[in-house]
C-alpha cells in the first residue's frame, strides 16, 4: 500500500482532538466538583449571598414544595430565611451522576442529608459554561424529598383523558390539545395535538425495567426523538428529558407537572438547551380535563 502522508497527519490530528477534547471534559469536570464542595462549605457557614452566586444571574431554583425562585436576589433570600429558622442546620452532598449532553451544559443528579440524618433530599442540577470566561454556573436546580418507595405506572393513571392546555393569565388562549390513552396495557400512550386537532407528537410512559424508572420515549412529527425519566415528590413530577432534532441536533429540557387536582395540572419547561445554547424557559400552562371546566382547581 503506497504511504500517504496526508492521511497519517489527518489521523494524527484527529487523534490529538480527540484526546483534547477528553482532557477538557476532565477539567470541566474537576471544576463542577470543586464548586460541589464549595457550596457545601459556603451552606454550613449558613452564607446566603455566597449560595446564590453558584446560581446564573437568570438562574431557577425549586424547593421541596415546588415553588420555583428565579434569580440570584430570590435564591439567597429563600437560604436567608432557611437559615435564620434553622442556624444549626448542616449537609453533606454526594454526586450520583454528572454527564456533558453538549459542550456547554451539564447535568448534576446526587443527593444530600443534613448532618445529623434526620433529613435526606434528592436534586438535579443544570449546568451551563460562559462562552467567554469558561465559568460554569448553575442554570436550574430542582430538590425532591428522597423517595420511601420505587414510583410505578399507577401514580399516573390520574392523567389518562382528554385535556385541553391554556396559558395563565394573559396568554389563556389555548396551546395544546393532549389525549392520554393506556395502550397496550401498562404504558400510557400520550397524543400531543395543536388546537386544531392535528397531532404534533407522542409520547410513550412506562417502567423501564433496566433501571425501574418511570421512563418516556417520545416522536415529533418532524423526525425529532426523546427520552426521559420522571421523579415523583407528593402531587409534583419532575421529568428530565434529552432529545434529537431531526437535523441530529442534540437538546434537553426540564419539565414540571404539578397534579392541581383530578381534573387539572400545570405543566412548565425551564433549562432547555439546544445544540449547546440556552434557550427561554416557557410558559406555565393550565390543563384541565374536557368536561370537568376546571372544578375544584387548586382543591
Amino acid at each position: 500500500m503506497p504511504f500517504r502522508p496526508g492521511k497519517v497527519l489527518i489521523l494524527a490530528l484527529s487523534a490529538q482532538l480527540s484526546i483534547l477534547a477528553a482532557t477538557a471534559a476532565e477539567s470541566d469536570e474537576a471544576l463542577i466538583r470543586t464548586q460541589a464542595n464549595q457550596y457545601v462549605q459556603a451552606f454550613n457557614r449558613g452564607d446566603s449571598q455566597a449560595l446564590a452566586s453558584f446560581w446564573d444571574e437568570n438562574g431557577t431554583f425549586s424547593d421541596l414544595s415546588g415553588k420555583r425562585y428565579k434569580g440570584r436576589n430570590e435564591i439567597a433570600a429563600y437560604f436567608q430565611n432557611l437559615f435564620k429558622m434553622n442556624s444549626a442546620v448542616k449537609v453533606n452532598l454526594t454526586i450520583d451522576s454528572l454527564r456533558f449532553p453538549s459542550e456547554n451544559v451539564a447535568i448534576e443528579e446526587g443527593h444530600a442529608r443534613s448532618s445529623d440524618n434526620s433529613r435526606g433530599t434528592r436534586y438535579l442540577a443544570v449546568h451551563t459554561k460562559s462562552k467567554t470566561d469558561g465559568h460554569w454556573s448553575m442554570y436550574d436546580v430542582v430538590e425532591s424529598a428522597a423517595p420511601d418507595r420505587q414510583s410505578g405506572i399507577d401514580d399516573l393513571r390520574w392523567l389518562l383523558g382528554q385535556w385541553t392546555a391554556r396559558g395563565q393569565g394573559a396568554n389563556a388562549d389555548i396551546a395544546m390539545k393532549l389525549k392520554v390513552e393506556e395502550k397496550p396495557a401498562n404504558f400510557l400512550c400520550l397524543t400531543y395535538m395543536n388546537k386544531d386537532g392535528q397531532i404534533q407528537a407522542t409520547e410513550t410512559i412506562g417502567v423501564n425495567p433496566k433501571n425501574k424508572l418511570i421512563s418516556s420515549w417520545s416522536f415529533h412529527k418532524s423526525g425529532g426523538v426523546g427520552t426521559g425519566y420522571f421523579v415523583n415528590e407528593d402531587n409534583s413530577w419532575t421529568k428530565v428529558a434529552e432529545s434529537y432534532e431531526a437535523d441530529g441536533l442534540k437538546g434537553g429540557a426540564v419539565y414540571i407537572l404539578k397534579k392541581l387536582n383530578g381534573n387539572a395540572f400545570t405543566f412548565n419547561s425551564s433549562s432547555r438547551y439546544l445544540a449547546g445554547s440556552r434557550l427561554p424557559n416557557g410558559n406555565e400552562l393550565l390543563l384541565e380535563k374536557d368536561g370537568s371546566n376546571g372544578e375544584e382547581i387548586g382543591k
